[in-house]
C-alpha cells in the first residue's frame, strides 16, 4: 500500500515538477526533459485533466482522484494516488510525458497492475518482474544518469519495487496482505470511542469486543447469516444477483436494430420460427460475484447519474471485450437466465496498445452498430471508459484528431475485486417495479 501508493507516487511527481528537497539547477539549455510539471499553466492543465475522468468512473471505484494541481498536498489519500497513476496512469500522462518517458512509466504500471491483483498466476509474476526489474534499471539510466546532483532522485522505494514479485512468490499476493483492512479497522474503531475522559481505555476495550465477535462467529458461523437480498432482487447464482428497476410487466421489443439482434440470438438458441413480436423484462442493475454493480443506460440516463457505471468487461473464453450496458432482461418472469444487451466497443487501437504494453486499451464508441446480447455470467467486471485525452500538438493534426474521435481508453479498478462497501442503495433507481 505505502510503497506502491505513496512511496513511488510522490517521488514520480517530485521528480517530473522538480519539487524534490534538493531542486534541480539548470538552464532552458540543460533543462532535463523529465521535468514536465515545473510550468504551471502545464501543471494545471494536467490536473483538470484528471479531475474531469470522475463523472465516467463507476461508484465501485471508491474515491476518484481529486485534481492534483489543487489538493495534492491537502490530504490526498492512497486510494486516489491508486487509481491516478495505476488505473489512469498511462492516458492522463502521455500528453505530457516524452514518448521514451512514457513508455518507461507503462513498463511500472504493467508490473504493479499484475502484482497487486488478488489472484495471480506464474506467468504473470515473470512477466511482472522482468517490467519492475526493467523500470528500475532504466530509471537509473534516465533520471539518475550516473550524474552525483541527481543521486537523490533514486530513493529506496526506486529499489524495493524490484523485490514485490519475490516477496509475492513467498507471501502471496501483496493485496492481501497490505495496510487497507488494519488501516480501515483502525478508522472504525477509533469512530467507536466516545469515552472522552480515557480514550486509550475506550478504544482497547472496544477492540477485545471486537475480536471477541470475530472469533464467535468463526465458531458459530450460523450466527454470522448473510445479509438478505434487497426487496425484489433475484439471485442467479454464482454470486449473481439482479437488482430492481425491473419492468413490472412484459416490456414489447419495437426498435428494429434492437429486434433483428434479438431474433438473430433466439435462432442462434435454436428457435427457427419467425418472430412477429417479442416481449421482455428488463432489469436495472446486476450486482457481480466481485460486488461490483453494473447499472444499465435504460435507468442511468433517465435518473441523469453523476457517476457512469454501465460500461462493462465481458470475458468470452479467452477473448475480453468491453461494451455498454443497455439493459439487463430475462425472457420470462423468474427465469434463472439472465442476459444483457451491450452495445461493444470497437477492437482497441493496435499501435496504443503495444507502445503501453498493454496498459493503455482504447476503443471508439459504437452506439447501437455493435448490439449483442450476451449472458449475465459472462460480465466480469464493472469498468470506466474515459474519454481519450490527446496532447496539443495531437489535437492540432486534423488527421489525428479524426483518428480519436469519440473514442475511450479503459480503465479497470484495481485488484479487479470490490474492496468498499455496497451501492445497492446509490442513485435514484432503487424502486422495485416500473411500468414497461
Amino acid at each position: 500500500m505505502h510503497l506502491l501508493n505513496l512511496n513511488l507516487t510522490q517521488l514520480l511527481i517530485a521528480v517530473w515538477r522538480n519539487t524534490s528537497d534538493i531542486k534541480l539547477k539548470f538552464t532552458d539549455s540543460t533543462k532535463p526533459d523529465f521535468i514536465v510539471f515545473d510550468d504551471d499553466h502545464v501543471w494545471q492543465a494536467h490536473g483538470k485533466l484528471v479531475a474531469s475522468t470522475k463523472t465516467y468512473l463507476p461508484t465501485s471505484f471508491d474515491r476518484p482522484p481529486r485534481n492534483p494541481a489543487k489538493k495534492i498536498s491537502s490530504g490526498y489519500k492512497a486510494c486516489e494516488f491508486m487509481l491516478y497513476f495505476w488505473a489512469l496512469g498511462p492516458a492522463v500522462f502521455r500528453p505530457f510525458l516524452p514518448h521514451h518517458l512514457w513508455v518507461h512509466f507503462c513498463k511500472l504500471v504493467c508490473g504493479v497492475r499484475a502484482i497487486i491483483q488478488r489472484h495471480i498466476t506464474q506467468n504473470q509474476i515473470v512477466i511482472a518482474h522482468t517490467m519492475l526489474t526493467e523500470w528500475e534499471k532504466e530509471f537509473e539510466e534516465k533520471y539518475y544518469d550516473r550524474q552525483v546532483s541527481r543521486l537523490h532522485l533514486v530513493r529506496p522505494c526506486v529499489h524495493a519495487v524490484v523485490h514485490a514479485t519475490r516477496e509475492t512468490i513467498r507471501c502471496g499476493p501483496l493485496n492481501l496482505v497490505a495496510q487497507w483492512a488494519l488501516e480501515n479497522t483502525i478508522g472504525n474503531l477509533g469512530r467507536e470511542v466516545h469515552q472522552h475522559s480515557n480514550p486509550f481505555s475506550n478504544l482497547s476495550e472496544r477492540g477485545l469486543l471486537r475480536a471477541q465477535m470475530n472469533a464467535f462467529k468463526a465458531i458459530y458461523p450460523q450466527f454470522d447469516p448473510r445479509p438478505a437480498l434487497p426487496r425484489g432482487a433475484q439471485d442467479l447464482g454464482s454470486g449473481y444477483v439482479l437488482l430492481c428497476a425491473r419492468d413490472r410487466n412484459l416490456f414489447d421489443i419495437t426498435d428494429e436494430q434492437e429486434l433483428e439482434v434479438f431474433t438473430s440470438f433466439l435462432h442462434a438458441s435454436g428457435r427457427d420460427e419467425p418472430i412477429q413480436k417479442l416481449s421482455i423484462i428488463r432489469w436495472a442493475r446486476l450486482r457481480l460475484p466481485n460486488g461490483q454493480i453494473a447499472r444499465c443506460a435504460w435507468k442511468e440516463l433517465i435518473n441523469k447519474n453523476t457517476r457512469n457505471s454501465r460500461n462493462v468487461k465481458i470475458v468470452d473464453g479467452t477473448n475480453v471485450f468491453y461494451g455498454e450496458v443497455q439493459f439487463f432482461l430475462q425472457f420470462a418472469p423468474k427465469d434463472p437466465r439472465a442476459f444483457a444487451l451491450v452495445s461493444l466497443y470497437s477492437e482497441p487501437d493496435s499501435e496504443l496498445l503495444r507502445q503501453s504494453l498493454g496498459t493503455l486499451w482504447v476503443s471508439r464508441y459504437l452506439a447501437k452498430q455493435t448490439l449483442c446480447i450476451v449472458t449475465a455470467e459472462s460480465i466480469q467486471s464493472v469498468v470506466g471508459m474515459v474519454p481519450f485525452m490527446l496532447s496539443d500538438a495531437e489535437n492540432a493534426n486534423a488527421e489525428i484528431r479524426a483518428k480519436f474521435t469519440n473514442t475511450y481508453f479503459v480503465s479497470e479498478k484495481p485488484f479487479l475485486e470490490y474492496m468498499g462497501t455496497g451501492d445497492t442503495a446509490e442513485e435514484n433507481d432503487t424502486e422495485e417495479d416500473t411500468d414497461s
